[in-house]
């Protein structure tokens, strides 16, 4: 999923954030950062400054209906794959977000093989210059404030604990990962559509919201002669107000290499 602005030396890639570790690359993949000098991430993701957006040591959160037995749950099932480190302290969208963490190994899959990280990676050993479209806390900013109505997205974290158990989640993390790897569109669109229509509270302020905000930064980067590649999430590069569709909004031409 790769496009080129039009007559610019910049590129947009909809990457994944989390891959195998030996997995052997598409094409496209594996030469979209080919003549680029600068690489822009959506955030500086080596920084641990988001890490304490949606803690509570109060334990609020643990007094919503169904909480308390949801988490005791969840703990069981992290448990029984080995993780016994205590997470009741994360409100609810947090603690969804931290099983998912410590389910990925078990299923092969990290953050450190993804595409952001690869490229992050190589443009250190470059020496290329890195930028960011947003602070590194600014996604869960925006959620931790979407949930407030929400009890914490204590629903979120319900189903993807039920995923989890099931096997559905991982399943869903293969369907991402194997239209990624198509470069397909239509596959994404579909995946975009689905977990909007689920929970808009999260995904529109995670997905649209952010989107709208990247293009200011970006319109200033891609004034720059720098050839950048812009790295963005895929399921920020399809549906109704994509940054793809936003660049285009903005008077840009984008053509589609991949």
């Amino acid at each position: 999923m790769l496009w080129k602005i039009d007559n610019t030396p910049h590129r947009v890639l909809g990457s994944v954030h989390i891959l195998p570790e030996n997995v052997v690359l598409p094409t496209w993949a594996a030469e979209c950062h080919h003549g680029m000098k600068r690489f822009v991430f959506e955030s500086d993701f080596r920084t641990q400054s988001a890490a304490t957006v949606g803690v509570d040591t109060s334990g609020a959160h643990l007094a919503f209906p169904g909480a308390a037995d949801l988490y005791a749950r969840a703990a069981a099932f992290l448990a029984s794959l080995g993780s016994v480190e205590p997470f009741d302290c994360l409100r609810p969208w947090r603690a969804a977000f931290y099983l998912v963490s410590r389910l990925l190994p078990h299923a092969g899959l990290s953050h450190a093989h993804g595409m952001d990280n690869r490229l992050r990676l190589y443009a250190d050993r470059e020496q290329f210059t890195t930028a960011f479209l947003e602070s590194p806390t600014r996604a869960f900013d925006l959620v931790d404030s979407s949930c407030k109505q929400a009890m914490g997205g204590l629903r979120f974290f319900e189903k993807v604990l039920a995923y989890a158990i099931s096997g559905a989640g991982l399943a869903e993390l293969q369907r991402i990962i194997r239209a990624w790897f198509a470069s397909d569109l239509v596959e994404f669109s579909a995946i975009h559509r689905e977990r909007l229509a689920e929970f808009p509270f999260m995904f529109d302020p995670l997905i649209t919201q952010r989107n709208r905000e990247w293009v200011s930064v970006a319109r200033s980067l891609i004034a720059d002669k720098t050839p950048t590649l812009l790295i963005v999430g895929s399921l920020h590069t399809v549906g109704s107000g994509s940054f793809i569709e936003q660049l285009s909004d903005d008077g840009f031409r984008l053509i589609r290499v991949s």
